[in-house]
């Protein structure tokens, strides 16, 4: 299953719901058509397309209120699935987070004031560190009241904003990553929802019993959103003592189960 298959999806739980609905009513399905038969008397009624539009148009002896009920109805059911799914046939694309997310890492390495070893890697300190070593020996010579207050008042403080803006870089680009697994999983959960919708409404259309069920897992990406920054594109060091930020490494990993059995349309 795939998100960018979502929206074929969607017109066939549309189609499976209104099939089911005319289950419900007493008619039973005929390649294209519903057919329902009484006595000598016998209706048929279009079926709506594999998108889940048109169809409800009835052929026979029929009053006109009754033969336009079920067009109203099909567009009612479509109307409504369409209005439940909105929100979420636009869920960001994961892929073009990573393009944002080697930007974040790019960004890190360069606030980064120190070198670290991960994982038997050595990842060097960034632009800023020899900067700011290269503005110390060129105002070590320098006296005065001026150039004490000088470096007392801004020289001094520079590496601490560096190592600040470090940590606010690690810690966004842990959020950002982050997000790059929780849309994966969501759009993967979207997809699941909808297929299983359909397939219990196409059980249900068959006089069987219809079972929606899914598992949902996306809280524990927000634990992992670190480690992924970390390890992908640029190396990244992690430099984050004392400085009063912290960064979410564990979260609760619990699988959320959700199922609902019907044996009807309602």
């Amino acid at each position: 299953m795939n998100y960018s298959t979502l929206s074929a999806t969607i017109g066939q739980l549309k189609q499976a719901s209104i099939d089911a609905y005319m289950r419900g009513k007493g008619w039973r399905m005929a390649g294209d058509q519903y057919v329902l038969s009484a006595g000598t008397t016998s209706l048929s009624a279009t079926r709506p397309n594999s998108s889940g539009s048109g169809g409800g148009r009835v052929t026979g002896l029929i009053p006109q209120a009754q033969a336009e009920e079920f067009a109203a109805a099909f567009a009612d059911i479509s109307d409504e699935i369409d209005a439940l799914l909105y929100p979420w046939e636009s869920l960001p694309d994961p892929d073009g987070i990573e393009e944002v997310l080697e930007s974040c890492r790019r960004t890190t390495q360069r606030l980064s004031g120190a070198s670290s070893v991960s994982n038997g890697e050595l990842m060097a300190a960034g632009n800023i560190a020899s900067y700011l070593k290269l503005i110390d020996q060129n105002t070590i010579a320098l006296s005065g009241i001026t150039i004490a207050t000088f470096k007392a008042k801004f020289l001094a403080q520079l590496g601490v904003t560096a190592g600040g803006l470090h940590a606010i870089s690690l810690a966004r680009g842990a959020n950002i990553a982050a997000q790059k697994g929780i849309w994966t999983r969501a759009r993967k959960n979207v997809v699941e929802i909808v297929s299983n919708a359909r397939d219990a409404m196409t059980a249900i259309s068959s006089g069987k019993s219809g079972l929606a069920e899914t598992t949902l897992q996306v809280a524990g990406w927000a634990g992992k959103g670190l480690s992924i920054f970390a390890s992908g594109g640029v190396s990244v060091a992690l430099e984050v003592v004392n400085l009063g930020i912290s960064i979410l490494s564990e979260t609760d990993q619990k699988r959320v189960e959700a199922s609902y059995k019907a044996i009807s349309f309602d």
